[in-house]
């Protein structure tokens, strides 16, 4: 909850000079030695079977084509975070399509090249069979509820008994979609010599380092938060 020091005051904005000057760094300004890049083969369609995908035979800088069965024994589906007082249904969601996809644009195929520019030409080659599903489009036809969520508070039961005109109507709520300057990515890194994943990343939040084992495969570990700020200083010390 904010707290109500800080409504209505002005609150001094810290990051404003370095962006008005043209002087902030973003994730693309990062440019570590040898570096790969990654694009996503994506799902045309909102619901279909997935069946063979054939990785282009040779590519300019292409370096691998990853599909969810190379991640079977290496990767964990994205967690389901529940707030409390939620009910969601138990139902994770994997990181590259397996079997089937559910909606339009879900990866299923990285493809990884030496630039982001060859990435993207080398994932149009990607070939990927589809068997076209009838998708659900209406809420209302849907067979199960993702999110449930219940808010109450004085006495609903007597207001509604004393009301001289109740109104029942459904309300949909529009799509909302924001406009960032920058959005999501992450650079990582691994050290083969100690099996470490060290990943920098954007976050909104100010936290700092984090640290945890993303795969099943050995001691992992993740830091956030860290490399940005040391590319950042290699790089002004370079100009």
């Amino acid at each position: 909850m904010t707290s109500p020091s800080l409504i209505g005051r002005p609150l001094p904005r810290l990051e404003d000079a370095g962006i008005l000057r043209g002087e902030a760094r973003y994730l693309d300004d990062l440019e570590p030695e040898g570096a790969l890049a990654v694009a996503f083969v994506r799902s045309p369609h909102a619901h279909a079977r997935l069946g063979e995908i054939r990785a282009p035979r040779a590519a300019d800088g292409l370096a691998a084509v990853i599909t969810a069965a190379d991640l079977a024994d290496l990767v964990r589906p994205f967690p389901v975070q529940v707030p409390a007082g939620v009910s969601v249904v138990d139902r994770t969601h994997p990181v590259l399509a397996a079997d089937e996809v559910g909606y339009v644009g879900q990866p299923v195929a990285a493809v990884v090249a030496g630039s982001r520019a060859l990435a993207e030409d080398a994932a149009e080659l990607v070939e990927v069979e589809y068997e076209p599903l009838e998708p659900v489009v209406e809420l209302s036809d849907a067979s199960e509820r993702l999110v449930e969520f219940e808010r109450t508070g004085g006495d609903v039961d007597g207001a509604f008994e004393a009301a001289e005109v109740v109104v029942a109507r459904s309300y949909a709520l529009p799509r909302m979609v924001t406009a960032p300057i920058e959005t999501r990515g992450a650079i990582a890194a691994a050290d083969t010599e100690t099996g470490a994943l060290t990943c920098g990343a954007r976050r909104r939040t100010r936290t700092g380092r984090s640290r945890s084992s993303p795969t099943s495969s050995g001691a992992t570990s993740r830091r956030s938060g860290s490399w940005s700020r040391r590319w950042a200083a290699r790089s002004a010390a370079r100009v």
